[in-house]
């Protein structure tokens, strides 16, 4: 069935329609791990980025697009590289810049990002991380304060692709990144899924905080990724660190951007152009 959704992509790839729902259907089909088998298999990600890179202003399109990647890369390490390699990092941060004020499209592109980044797979948080992932899910986080699913697979999102990674949760720090989540909590405090991640993701940054006080500071490499300074306590090693927190919860279940310097810190500037997660809101 998977090969037969994906060849109908392949053959009526000019109809939206038709990649919509092929994009739906292949989404659909990989919530159980054998899908998934059968899905890399087909190179069933190629269609739905295809699609995607053929119709970049539907935003029907983009939106089931991101929902479909994000669950076939659920639990799944070697679609999430798949998907990498192909481009798809890029698409779904895209797809969020070019559609930063459509509640459905936010939702499904940080939960893509989020599955992406789980594992954790350090070469796609790198990747997240260098191509604006960061700058495009703040962006949801401050121009949709009151969605509160935005908010919630946000606050996911940053938990995946700070996990065991020093570099990205430092420069969040720096960025005073915290004040998103902070400002989450306290908008949607009777939403379980925003307490949930933005409590867990809060406490990763706050651990770092508490570190900075007691001026360690530690160099930190991954996955040929640049040394970057860390600064962390004499009793909190990253290790430490990770050991604290919960452990990652994967698949519980999207452009250049630049940061400016005031008053001495970084600041994120503006994007220039789950199984339990909440499904992305309708398409038609």
């Amino acid at each position: 069935e998977s090969h037969n959704r994906r060849r109908l992509c392949d053959v009526h790839r000019k109809d939206p329609l038709v990649i919509l729902w092929g994009s739906r259907a292949l989404g659909l089909s990989v919530e159980f791990p054998s899908g998934r088998t059968v899905c890399t298999e087909m190179n069933g990600t190629a269609s739905i980025l295809m699609g995607m890179d053929m119709f970049p202003r539907n935003v029907k399109v983009q939106q089931m697009g991101c929902h479909a990647l994000s669950r076939i890369v659920s639990n799944h390490p070697e679609n999430r590289c798949k998907v990498k390699q192909q481009g798809g990092i890029r698409k779904v941060i895209s797809a969020m810049v070019v559609f930063k004020a459509h509640a459905g499209v936010q939702q499904a592109g940080c939960d893509a990002l989020g599955n992406l980044a789980s594992g954790p797979t350090p070469a796609n948080q790198d990747a997240i991380y260098e191509q604006g992932g960061l700058e495009a899910i703040f962006a949801a986080m401050q121009d949709l304060p009151d969605e509160a699913t935005v908010q919630q697979v946000a606050c996911q999102a940053l938990y995946f692709l700070v996990w065991e990674n020093a570099r990205i949760m430092e420069d969040i720090v720096n960025c005073d990144g915290a004040a998103a989540m902070e400002n989450a909590l306290k908008a949607h405090r009777w939403h379980a899924g925003v307490q949930y991640w933005g409590s867990n993701a809060l406490a990763l940054f706050n651990a770092v905080e508490d570190g900075k006080s007691t001026g360690r500071s530690e160099n930190e490499s991954r996955d040929g990724a640049s040394e970057s300074s860390t600064v962390l306590g004499n009793e909190k090693t990253e290790q430490q660190l990770s050991a604290a927190a919960p452990p990652p919860l994967q698949g519980l279940n999207a452009i250049d951007t630049s940061a400016t310097v005031s008053g001495g810190k970084k600041k994120w500037s503006k994007p220039r152009s789950i199984d339990g997660a909440p499904q992305p809101t309708s398409v038609m």
